[in-house]
């Protein structure tokens, strides 16, 4: 059997984590993986108000920069969810997606 967790971080996808754990468990599951999809907030529109708009390097840099820290907050969450079921002596892998949340988990 294989089971796949999808997380957004919240208290009930923590909640989701523990009961997974136990279906695994249980079940004695061949694989299970944590998977969270998320839609980036740094994306750039070439108009703005009708009129083009041209990103500065700055501001690409800051755009840059709030992403991957967008990407490492990201990954934390996965990792906790990771390290969570490895206390429970089940092997978890993680994977992390960007796009539309339900058609990427579909």
């Amino acid at each position: 059997m294989k089971i796949l967790v999808c997380t957004d971080g919240s208290e009930s996808s923590k909640k989701a984590y523990k009961k997974a754990a136990e279906i695994a468990e249980g079940c004695q599951a061949s694989e299970l993986a944590v998977i969270h999809v998320h839609q980036s907030k740094f994306q750039l529109a070439t108009t703005l108000g009708g009129r083009s708009y041209t990103v500065t390097e700055e501001e690409k840099e800051i755009i840059r920069r709030l992403y991957e820290e967008e990407k490492q907050d990201r990954n934390k969450l996965l990792e906790e969810a990771r390290e969570l079921f490895e206390e429970k002596g089940l092997k978890a892998r993680t994977i992390l997606k960007e796009g539309h949340p339900a058609h990427t988990i579909v």
